[in-house]
């Protein structure tokens, strides 16, 4: 499992898609920062690091990328075919694309925020008698509970692909379920007076993201939510995958 985890890395890290992808957004993330430096006035990097939560949401699109390089591919390729022929179990091939795609998206995200925050840094500036430490120390809070959602949303998005055969169909009904969905429930919970969708709502993953970039919902609840939906996905995810054909 080690050496597949290994080779799947190896295939896909260095791939132009990946590299690509990676570089557009931190240019976007470089260019905000550019724009804000020669047209906002007087700002410092504190700035830059209030307006980060309002890109929490970002990843939930890249993710539909990733865990298409990684997994549709094979699927649509047929290669997948290769991978059980070989020998290693379907339960260790399904953990192991999600790893994958955990570690590329992490990768991803913290490239895009590191030069992010450190472009604001160059071309802003710490404000005057205020030490780095406290402007960070609420961010990294804030990171520690969305982090765990975006895996979350790795395995969400994993059981899709495993379920369905076409990306576009599986990216679509991974989007409906991590933004639509909740919209759905409060509308629901607005309409018959009922809190139980207003309660189910706060488990799902895209109000939870919301409430942490806000600073309504403490990061103990997106570690748990989180974790949650990517064991609950991943197992749906073996589940579905030992039960399909090859």
């Amino acid at each position: 499992m080690r050496r597949y985890i290994r080779a799947e890395l190896d295939r896909n890290l260095l791939r132009p898609y990946f590299l690509l992808m990676t570089l557009i957004v931190t240019g976007f993330a470089v260019a905000l920062n550019v724009v804000g430096s020669k047209f906002g006035g007087e700002m410092y990097v504190d700035y830059s690091i209030q307006m980060l939560p309002a890109f929490f949401g970002l990843p939930i699109f890249l993710i539909i990328m990733i865990v298409d390089m990684v997994s549709m591919e094979e699927f649509k390729n047929g290669t997948i075919k290769n991978i059980v022929s070989s020998g290693l179990s379907r339960e260790k091939i399904v953990i192991s694309k999600i790893i994958v795609s955990c570690i590329l998206g992490l990768i991803a995200a913290f490239v895009v925020m590191g030069t992010y925050l450190l472009s604001a840094n160059i071309l802003m500036g710490t404000p005057p008698n205020i030490e780095a430490g406290v402007l960070y120390r609420g961010l990294m809070y804030m990171l520690i509970g969305v982090v765990p959602l975006w895996l979350g949303c790795v395995g969400v998005c994993t059981f899709f692909t495993t379920l369905i055969d076409k990306s576009f169909v599986s990216g679509f009904i991974y989007y409906i379920y991590i933004v639509i969905v909740p919209k759905i429930l409060i509308l629901a919970n607005v309409i018959t007076g009922k809190n139980i969708f207003g309660e189910v709502n706060k488990y799902m993953i895209n109000p939870t993201l919301e409430g942490i970039g806000s600073g309504t919902v403490d990061f103990q609840k997106g570690i748990l939510i989180g974790l949650g939906h990517l064991l609950i996905f991943g197992l749906l995810s073996v589940l579905v995958f030992k039960k399909r054909d090859i």
